[in-house]
């Protein structure tokens, strides 16, 4: 299934021409699964929240949901960096 699915998304990127391509990638099944996923794992990093607010929205979440999806995302991440300095201190 997702073989398949995969690979005709594959080759509908190859047909569309090099300016198209960006804009079509937005358009993908598998994109549109995989961009709040990203969008969290940004958001938990340390790195700027900005993008994966950018992913988030994407996903067209309710502000509500998204405050405390973003609260708590932050707060996983703060636990996480301060578990790996513990166990390397």
């Amino acid at each position: 299934f997702v073989r398949d699915t995969l690979l005709e998304d594959i080759r509908g990127l190859l047909q569309i021409s090099h300016a198209d391509r960006f804009a079509e990638i937005f358009r993908l099944q598998l994109f549109r699964f995989l961009a709040p996923f990203f969008g969290a794992v940004i958001i938990a990093s340390p790195l700027p929240d900005e993008l994966g607010v950018a992913l988030l929205g994407l996903s067209e979440m309710s502000t509500k949901k998204f405050a405390v999806f973003s609260f708590v995302l932050n707060a996983a991440g703060i636990f996480i960096i301060g578990g790996i300095a513990r166990t390397i201190v």
